[in-house]
């Protein structure tokens, strides 16, 4: 009997033991506080392609990941990334990336929260479509369970935002239907299901509960919404490898800003972070966009001209779409009664001081030409504006 053949399978298994073993015993160890500083990314050049797919009036980016860096098994479990040979940490902040000369960093491609909410107060200030003006106390009590170390004063924005997207993925089932009467967020988190536009509106609030920038697109000509949300960066180079390193996304589609860019978040129509429903890019320029609004003012205050008012000031009033802000009266409606633009004062009111805004008339007194008069008695106020004998 030839026992050869089993010899030599038994000495390449013991060979191949001790090769890996070799291998893993020259790894060095690169604990996070010895990374390199963040000046070293201009050490190297790089192309990164960007393809540009145009829409009507409208344009959409696409952005490819150039992510090097990766978890090994050949590293251990505390120095999880590999990098030219060597095994380094997690980075507390960012993601690690693993440069082409062999060396590694954590770059931190974070939200910036003065940016975010000049952000917010410019699209407040804007004439923008809004919804949702506070954030539900059952969104907030889902998204400190969501969220490891809630509250923190500096956090991975960028990888909460991942965690709220895949939540309301996983957790919220999908039920077809569209232009039908919208359920509120508090209602698709009790039964744990909602519509497309459903959805992005619980997703636009989870995000909105970490103090992020989002909307909602609604798209008529696919029947479609999804939500989006801004990083305060236009580095897209830096996010979609964030987003690689974290999902495994290798690239993104985005909308540009002049300071930053919007990232769709379709959970009810696509499977990855940075894309939507295929058959809506023909549409898109035909798309309406509602921003999650918050206002700098207290609650019941208005906001106007950079201060905060208790009501709409003379001249201006609330808009249908955004109840949180007062905007001049168009010159038919200059009036303001209620917080609202009106043509004329209505009855029991007249004009006050400032010759703008209607107030109540004092008991007795009637409207005539947006003013408030009076009739001694036995006499009444004819539509000639005099007083007549009853």
């Amino acid at each position: 009997m030839r026992l050869w053949p089993i010899f030599v399978l038994i000495f390449l298994v013991v060979l191949s033991y001790f090769s890996l073993s070799t291998k893993t015993s020259i790894l060095e160890l690169i604990p996070l506080e010895k990374v390199k500083p963040y000046q070293e990314v201009n050490q190297t050049s790089y192309f990164f392609p960007t393809i540009e797919v145009s829409s009507g009036n409208f344009t959409l980016y696409k952005v490819k990941s150039n992510l090097i860096s990766f978890k090994s098994s050949l590293c251990p479990k505390e120095y999880p990334n590999y990098c030219g040979g060597k095994c380094y940490q997690d980075c507390k902040i960012g993601f690690f990336y693993c440069f082409e000369n062999g060396t590694g960093t954590c770059i931190d491609v974070e939200g910036d929260a003065g940016k975010l909410y000049k952000k917010l107060v410019d699209i407040f200030k804007g004439n923008y479509s809004c919804f949702l003006y506070d954030v539900p106390d059952d969104v907030m009590r889902i998204t400190v369970k969501i969220i490891p170390n809630f509250g923190s004063s500096k956090f991975p924005y960028l990888l909460d935002i991942i965690y709220l997207y895949n939540w309301t993925k996983n957790n919220i089932k999908y039920v077809p239907g569209y232009y039908t009467k919208s359920r509120s967020v508090e209602d698709v988190l009790e039964i744990r299901a909602g519509k497309c536009d459903e959805q992005a509106k619980l997703l636009a609030a989870l995000i909105a509960s970490i103090g992020g920038v989002v909307r909602v697109r609604i798209v008529p000509g696919c029947q479609h919404a999804w939500a989006e949300v801004f990083i305060p960066d236009k580095n897209v180079k830096w996010i979609v490898d964030e987003i690689d390193y974290y999902t495994g996304t290798k690239s993104i589609e985005y909308f540009e800003d002049k300071d930053g860019i919007w990232i769709p978040l379709d959970t009810s129509g696509s499977n990855r972070i940075g894309s939507f429903l295929p058959t809506c890019k023909p549409y898109l320029n035909e798309s309406k966009e509602l921003y999650y609004c918050k206002t700098p003012c207290p609650d019941g205050y208005f906001y106007f001209n950079k201060s905060c008012f208790s009501s709409c000031p003379g001249g201006t009033g609330i808009s249908e779409n955004n109840k949180l802000k007062c905007l001049e009266c168009p010159s038919d409606f200059p009036f303001t009664y209620n917080n609202t633009c009106v043509n004329a004062c209505p009855p029991g009111t007249g004009l006050a001081s400032d010759g703008k805004t209607c107030v109540n008339c004092p008991k007795g007194y009637f409207t005539y030409n947006n003013t408030c008069v009076s009739c001694p008695k036995g006499y009444y106020l004819g539509i000639d504006g005099k007083c007549h004998r009853v």
